[in-house]
């Protein structure tokens, strides 16, 4: 961060008093407050894993990074109804975006947040985004590509041979369950608790946060089961996703809801274990990793649990 400083303060013409770190992981997001204004700078990091050092290479820029770029501008060009996003004020593109600083509060605290929030992920999954991500991002985004890559390369260590070929087992029968669509929708894919979503007094539901956006055209629910769990708990807010199956079903999507919130699931219990830095990290991954193996794994103790926590909330 150092080393971007004096450039930062050259582009917007104003000092730097504070700088903060925002993100707790280690993408490289920052608060700066100058002499005159707050703002969010987030910069390009170094790729890490094999893949990923692999396609910097190829395209020579950060890939995540440039996705999140391309992402602000072409939702600075749509005429949002729903949700707002912070106004991008410079950039180089492939190094750095600065972004305006908002206040924000949890979405959660504000009356009626359920349907805020509906309003603006399905509007943002119906947007138009208009640019080309690199074949190679695409592919290894893919959710299919993305859960088999981490079970090959982490599973086995972390959990066992057995446990990684169940998940495997999941996968490949679900797959064969669901169609893909010949209209994909366009996944946040972070909204997870939810984050990356809050409400600003002014502008009201915000949405921020794109380095993730794919265009997905067979796990379109992957937005909307997010949004149903929290990482604290294995608690499903079933009523979350009922609106969503309602809208695609109405738009022609031929869901089946059954698989895409088992893959939605699986997709998110494996990023909880293999990736997430959390507080009390041995007792929340030990109740998720509980959660994968005795209920998302087990074809009948899934189906109960189904029943009781999906399928009769979209009666």
């Amino acid at each position: 961060m150092e080393s971007f400083l004096s450039e930062v303060e050259s582009v917007l013409n104003e000092s730097i008093i504070l700088t903060k770190k925002l993100s707790m992981d280690e993408k490289a997001t920052w608060y700066i407050k100058t002499t005159e204004n707050h703002y969010v700078f987030k910069m390009a990091i170094e790729e890490v894993g094999f893949w990923m050092k692999i396609l910097e290479g190829i395209y020579g820029r950060c890939i995540y990074f440039q996705n999140e770029y391309l992402a602000y501008k072409a939702l600075s060009k749509s005429e949002l109804k729903n949700f707002q996003i912070p106004q991008l004020l410079e950039t180089d593109k492939n190094r750095y975006i600065i972004l305006a600083y908002y206040d924000f509060q949890p979405i959660t605290e504000i009356d009626n947040y359920e349907k805020m929030i509906f309003n603006a992920v399905s509007e943002f999954n119906l947007i138009p985004f208009g640019f080309k991500q690199p074949l190679a991002l695409k592919l290894i985004r893919r959710i299919p590509y993305k859960l088999t890559r981490w079970l090959i390369t982490r599973g086995p260590r972390y959990f066992g041979l057995k446990q990684t070929m169940l998940c495997l087992r999941v996968l490949i029968k679900s797959s064969m369950k669901q169609s893909s669509f010949k209209q994909g929708l366009y996944m946040h894919d972070d909204l997870f608790g939810p984050s990356n979503i809050g409400f600003n007094k002014e502008l009201g539901t915000m949405m921020y946060d794109f380095e993730g956006v794919l265009y997905e055209r067979k796990w379109i629910l992957s937005d909307a089961v997010d949004l149903c769990i929290t990482t604290n708990s294995v608690e499903f807010h079933g009523t979350q996703l009922k609106p969503f199956v309602d809208e695609y079903l109405k738009r022609g999507y031929d869901l089946d809801v059954f698989s895409q919130v088992r893959v939605a699931l699986m997709r998110k219990i494996l990023r909880i274990l293999f990736y997430f830095k959390i507080r009390n990290s041995k007792v929340i991954k030990g109740m998720w990793q509980n959660f994968l193996f005795d209920v998302v794994l087990n074809d009948k103790a899934f189906e109960s649990w189904y029943q009781e926590n999906v399928s009769k909330y979209l009666e």
